[in-house]
């Protein structure tokens, strides 16, 4: 019969056993924080993007192209001045149909403060083309070439034409996908973008 009392081994080993159940806890709340911060950290950078798409309400981002003369241009250099940006493309008919418009927009209200400005879809188009097109329908605003087709992607365009209405202060008044946009639409919304300004 075995009168010895347990095995001195048992504290040591419960000891032992205790101090990796506390090493693998810590270890678990470490990877837990870990990945909290990384999930909140995603989250914002999400919601940051979502919030840097133009949209009414919100500041045009700021953007640099060459013009078809070769200078080069910058949306905030028409600060002060109601802007209509328009996206467009040679190939696409609303586009086409609506350059008169944009034209005689721009021709009328060159001087009172409002600017056209296309920006040609270069990375879809045909430069070629481009000239003869703008030739023919007697363009004179200002046309930006997006040749890497980055400034249609910061601006979201999913459609040709779509025309950003951009107030005096840098704000977008309103978004229109589509077209064509009549003229008497464009000055209608040149009135509301002067009005809203502050």
């Amino acid at each position: 019969m075995n009168t010895e009392g347990p095995s001195p081994r048992l504290p040591v080993l419960l000891f032992h056993v205790s101090q990796r159940w506390v090493l693998f806890q810590s270890i678990v709340i470490i990877l837990s924080l870990l990945w909290l911060s990384f999930s909140v950290l995603t989250a914002q950078h999400a919601q940051a993007e979502v919030i840097q798409i133009p949209q009414k309400g919100f500041s045009a981002p700021n953007f640099s192209l060459l013009d078809t003369q070769g200078q080069e241009l910058q949306l905030e250099d028409f600060q002060g001045q109601a802007i209509i940006l328009n996206f467009w493309a040679t190939w696409c008919p609303p586009c086409k149909a609506e350059m008169p418009d944009l034209q005689n927009v721009f021709i009328q209200k060159q001087y009172s403060g409002v600017v056209v400005l296309g920006v040609n879809r270069t990375d879809q188009d045909n430069s070629l083309e481009l000239d003869r097109f703008l030739e023919s329908y007697g363009i004179t605003f200002p046309v930006l070439l997006d040749s890497s087709g980055e400034i249609a992607k910061i601006y979201n365009i999913s459609a040709l034409p779509t025309t950003y209405f951009i107030r005096p202060d840098g704000i977008i008044h309103k978004v229109i996908v589509g077209g064509p946009l009549p003229q008497a639409l464009l000055l209608a919304e040149i009135q509301q973008m002067i009005q809203e300004s502050p």
